[in-house]
């Protein structure tokens, strides 16, 4: 990624070259902005942002610096290409459209985005489910002990089933 920051810092993108040599344009969050003004002032506008120089930074060096910066932190060991999956990640999950995320990633389609980048938490699933709504049910009240709580469950299925099926 060169360092072409200033220019673009004003209009909140920064155009990236990955190793495929298609370039794209990916915009940035508006918090970044300071941390990337920062950077600049130390860097001339030919260098990469990484390396600090005219040379892109090397992709071992990259991993052992990352590698480094994760133990000093007391962070389990994983690939620096984990926190492209995790960003796909949060972006979906914060509710950012598909097609953008996956424009801004470079992938072909959103298909690869979707089974390859996006693998979503538990507590996401669970926050979904919550969306689904059925007829004439009552929410069920979470603060129940576990003793009422299969015979109420029940109750509540066997409720709004029945009342859809009349419906029908």
């Amino acid at each position: 990624m060169k360092n072409n920051i200033s220019e673009n810092l004003r209009r909140y993108y920064i155009s990236v070259h990955p190793k495929n040599k298609r370039e794209r344009t990916v915009p940035l969050h508006p918090q970044m902005i300071p941390i990337l003004e920062k950077l600049e002032k130390n860097c001339y506008p030919s260098d990469y942002l990484l390396s600090g120089n005219s040379s892109p930074i090397e992709p071992r060096t990259m991993t052992s610096r990352f590698k480094k910066v994760l133990k000093s932190c007391g962070i389990r060991d994983f690939h620096f290409h984990t926190l492209r999956h995790t960003f796909a990640t949060r972006c979906v999950e914060s509710g950012m459209q598909i097609k953008a995320l996956s424009e801004m990633l470079g992938h072909s389609s959103v298909k690869i985005t979707m089974d390859r980048y996006v693998h979503l938490s538990m507590s996401f699933k669970q926050s979904q489910i919550t969306i689904l709504r059925f007829p004439d049910s009552e929410i069920i009240n979470r603060q129940e002990t576990s003793q009422n709580y299969p015979k109420r469950q029940e109750n509540m299925l066997e409720t709004g089933v029945t009342s859809w099926i009349e419906r029908i």
